[in-house]
């Protein structure tokens, strides 16, 4: 009895083994590619890439007027300034000391000789290029595991998914161009350094992998991904059962053409990114024992999002974006060995989930690979009947990379394909770098909120804050001398900057808030020139909320302020009503609605007061009609007191400056003002 019991459940163990194997086998397939058709259809895959991209800028050129500056195109990162800078140093022989130039400044500056000398249309036409490149180490990859169409279809919903077209769209000059292509190129040379068997193919391969680490660097900076590329490379090797003297060998291979000297700087980075980006939502960054904000917490694309949102970022419907994960995820369990060396740029992709919304862009291709994963499987079963007819791998082969292209273009107005974007800095506020840097004196430094100013700096200015820049001291004090009601205090702020007192005091041991801001508020020391300007620009209208953020930060608290201008949308006056839909506001009582008091009603024309109105209530909103030289209407604000009384709107919106402390050199309202400011000895 016993005997039969076992016969019968060995007989089970069978079955179930068998219906295992044969699930696995269907998921699967075998079968070879051709290479020429597999390189036709990358070839396409990138090719409708650029395209796509290279269409953006025909609509722009459709469009001059809101996205040219005489022969300049506008960028859709402020980031793009600061490699132009680069490129312009370059080319000029201007180098930092003991500094390599960025490989993007270097790309720009060398390309520029195509566009007579102008890097910005080098910038515009080299991107949509960049952009496109990680569909071959990609496709190559996924080519090798028996599945192109997961690669093709992988590069398609890669370059088109929102985040990253977002990110590498035309005019985005900036480093996330190339910032898939690295990280998948090293993983693709991992890849095939496993597969070999001998000490001279795998010590090649895994000398490529650390030669792109460090082409990487010179272009990302980034050394972290250096030392987490060897790790993986060390476990691939392990993993394919490669004796250890030869994974030394391989190792050290990588080492070297990776550069050693930045081993150390990149285990530093590694925890520099542990320590960011776990830490995003603490809004706290303590240097000398001071606490101060942390500027990410205003920055949108660092913000921490809902899965929801994510998976949106890729494709429109969250759904299909999550049902593509879950098949890469499936691919990658049937062929776990053989993803390994992609893991590094998955995981990044999914720290989405957990950080920053703008990793989302790694997550793309992946959606796309386990769409293109299913699909690869489909039609491999579904045209069995080829395998009796001559020639079958060739109609095969056309037959998946065809349907890889139809399922995409099915689903495509998921895609962010259709998205053309806007430049980051309005036309009308980059115009007067331009021009006024023509009038100012070469040695001028301009004093602004962080936003513009790597623009500034490549239209020839100095200034004190920049993206590089931002942060800590440096964005407390800014944003406190353009919330302030004093403007001798955002004078003394500006002198402070334009000397050594802003280093002396981030530099100061045990020194208190109160004594840091008694220093910096109160300062009339000497200065390094006279040619300082506050510049004041439109955009900072509605960034004014993380600008008060900053500038009333409380030390104690650890809060910062929340004060805006609310915007109006408003019809026109009719019987002294003010209509703004919902927004009642009698200028003759000065109530809004009938119940919320006014204390002042005041119309500024060109940038000056032409009309104020003052109501006899206790308290009260102050309410704004501003309007440009032309009597058009710029905006119709509602602020509350410390809004009104605010540097920045004193001095911008309504003209009242100090005209012992400043003097105003150019006016290009409402886009921006430009004060000098006056150094009384």
């Amino acid at each position: 009895m016993k005997k039969n019991k076992n016969k019968s459940a060995d007989s089970i163990s069978v079955e179930r083994r068998s219906f295992f194997e044969n699930v696995v086998s269907f998921l699967k397939p075998a079968g070879s590619y051709n290479l020429i058709i597999f390189i036709v259809a990358v070839a396409i895959c990138v090719s409708v890439s650029a395209g796509v991209r290279f269409k953006q800028y025909s609509v722009w050129t459709e469009n001059p007027a809101t996205h040219f500056v005489g022969n300049i195109p506008m960028m859709t990162t402020l980031d793009s300034y600061h490699w132009f800078k680069h490129a312009k140093d370059y080319k000029a022989g201007v180098a930092v000391e003991g500094k390599t130039v960025p490989m993007l400044g270097y790309m720009l500056a060398k390309l520029s000789a195509f566009f007579d000398n102008n890097v910005y249309k080098a910038g515009i036409y080299l991107i949509p290029v960049l952009a496109s490149l990680f569909i071959i180490p990609l496709c190559l990859y996924f080519y090798r595991l028996g599945f192109p169409a997961a690669g093709i279809l992988g590069g398609l919903v890669g370059t088109f998914s929102y985040m990253y077209l977002a990110r590498s769209c035309i005019g985005r000059v900036d480093t996330d161009a190339l910032n898939l292509f690295f990280p998948f190129l090293s993983s693709y040379f991992i890849l095939v350094a496993g597969d070999k068997k001998d000490l001279k193919s795998i010590s090649l391969y895994s000398g490529l992998a650390g030669f792109s680490m460090l082409l990487f660097y010179w272009w990302y900076e980034h050394p972290g991904f250096t030392v987490i590329y060897m790790a993986v490379l060390i476990a691939y090797l392990f993993l394919n059962r490669i004796g250890w003297k030869t994974v030394a060998y391989a190792s050290g291979f990588y080492i070297l053409c990776s550069n050693p000297l930045l081993f150390w700087e990149g285990i530093q980075g590694v925890k520099s990114f542990f320590s960011s980006y776990f830490a995003i939502t603490e809004s706290k960054v303590v240097a000398n024992a001071i606490a101060f904000p942390n500027v990410l917490d205003t920055i949108t694309e660092t913000q921490k999002v809902s899965i929801n949102a994510v998976l949106s970022g890729i494709l429109s419907e969250p759904v299909l974006a999550g049902a593509g994960l879950f098949l890469f995820v499936l691919c990658g369990l049937l062929n776990w060995k053989k993803i390994v060396p992609i893991i590094p740029v998955f995981v990044l992709g999914l720290w989405a989930f957990r950080s920053s919304n703008r990793f989302a862009m790694f997550l793309g291709p992946f959606v796309g690979a386990g769409l293109g994963f299913l699909l690869n499987i489909i039609v491999v079963h579904c045209i069995d009947w080829i395998k009796q007819k001559k020639g079958q791998n060739s109609i095969k082969d056309v037959v998946v990379y065809a349907m890889s292209f139809v399922m995409f273009f099915v689903f495509s107005s998921q895609t962010g394909i259709s998205f053309v974007p806007f430049p980051s800095i309005p036309v009308g506020i980059y115009g007067t770098f331009i021009d006024f840097k023509k009038v100012s004196p070469d040695n001028s430094s301009i004093f602004t909120w962080w936003d513009f100013g790597h623009a500034l700096k490549d239209a020839g200015f100095a200034v004190y804050h920049d993206g590089a820049s931002h942060g800590q001291l440096q964005t407390y004090f800014v944003g406190r001398g353009l919330v302030s009601d004093s403007q001798k205090e955002l004078g003394n702020i500006i002198r402070c900057y334009n000397s050594e007192c802003v280093h002396a005091l981030e530099t100061a041991d045990r020194i208190t808030p109160k004594e840091m801001i008694e220093k910096a508020t109160t300062y009339n020391g000497p200065i390094k020139t006279e040619n300082v300007y506050a510049l004041f620009t439109y955009d900072m209208i509605a960034k004014y909320g993380a600008i008060s953020f900053f500038g009333l930060w409380d030390f104690d608290k650890k809060s910062g302020g929340n004060l805006f201008f609310e915007e109006l949308r408003c019809t026109g006056i009719r019987d002294n009503i003010l209509d703004c839909g919902d927004v009642k506001a009698d200028l003759t009582s000065g109530l809004i609605n009938k119940s919320t008091p006014l204390k002042k009603a005041v119309f500024s024309n060109n940038g000056s007061v032409v009309q104020e109105l003052s109501y006899h209530h206790d308290r009260g909103l102050y309410l704004e009609l501003i309007f440009d030289a032309k009597s058009n209407i710029v905006g119709v604000f509602i602020l509350e007191e410390k809004t009104f009384y605010s540097n920045f709107n004193q001095m911008y919106l309504l003209g009242r400056y100090d005209k012992n402390l400043f003097e105003e050199a150019y006016n290009a309202f409402p886009y921006a003002r430009y004060f000098k400011v006056k150094f009384s000895r």
